[in-house]
């Protein structure tokens, strides 16, 4: 999620060069100080939500002290590694540990790690119910393209937060405790780019919402997120 990848590149921010730090500042959103890095933290810690980063580092090297003094403030400590399996053992047994086993293991392979001097992993962990009720699962036609129809398993409910604005659709699901919602929006032009703005989702969801039936088809998603300037070096 952006939120994990936000959770790792602000560390690395706290000490990469002024060009970089500022690349990683427009990326998150947020300023970059060690005061903020720990309200961020803080935050990413509920009874619902749990987040870890962890550092792994090769023998052959050693942190800047202003960073691993800064890792300490937080309360992490580079965890050294003397071969590409033992680097490889450590970073999927922390990965492991801190989802539930829901992720057992990130690194296939040890030889991933060749060209790696220093790992920033964040482990994110999520649990809560919805503050809905989902209908049973029912097989339903599904669209991938105007011409393929395929069949798909389908959930659906009544939700009273639908919205319709500025060429796009979207829907609020609230989590039970209140403190968390996942949203999720989609364009009103089939031959539309999926890419929504910021500004485009805050237009959105800005409106009093409408009452609608909402059907979703179950599934599962991958996310891929190129970096640009001084951190895609």
């Amino acid at each position: 999620s952006k939120t994990s990848l936000d959770s790792a590149l602000a560390l690395a921010g706290m000490a990469a060069s002024d060009e970089a730090k500022r690349d990683i500042e427009k990326f998150t959103g947020f300023e970059l100080d060690e005061d903020a890095l720990k309200s961020w933290q803080e935050a990413l810690n509920t009874d619902t939500l749990r987040s870890a980063n962890g550092i792994f580092i090769s023998d052959q090297y050693t942190l800047r002290p202003e960073f691993a003094e800064l890792a300490g403030s937080l309360g992490m400590t580079a965890q050294e590694y003397t071969s590409l399996q033992e680097g490889q053992h450590l970073i999927n047994q922390f990965v492991n540990q801190h989802t539930d086993g829901m992720i057992p293991k990130i690194i296939y392979s040890a030889d991933s790690l060749q060209n790696t001097v220093l790992a920033l992993i964040n482990a994110m962990y999520f649990e809560a119910e919805w503050g809905f009720e989902w209908t049973e699962e029912k097989e339903m036609p599904f669209y991938p393209s105007d011409s393929e129809e395929v069949t798909a398993n389908f959930v659906y409910t009544t939700f009273d937060k639908y919205y319709e604005h500025g060429g796009w659709y979207g829907v609020k699901m609230d989590y039970k405790d209140g403190r968390y919602s996942m949203y999720a929006a989609i364009p009103m032009d089939d031959e539309a780019e999926v890419r929504i703005t910021r500004e485009e989702f805050e237009a959105v969801f800005g409106y009093a919402g409408g009452e609608a039936i909402v059907y979703f088809p179950t599934f599962t998603y991958e996310v891929d997120m190129d970096l640009v300037g001084g951190t895609a070096e």
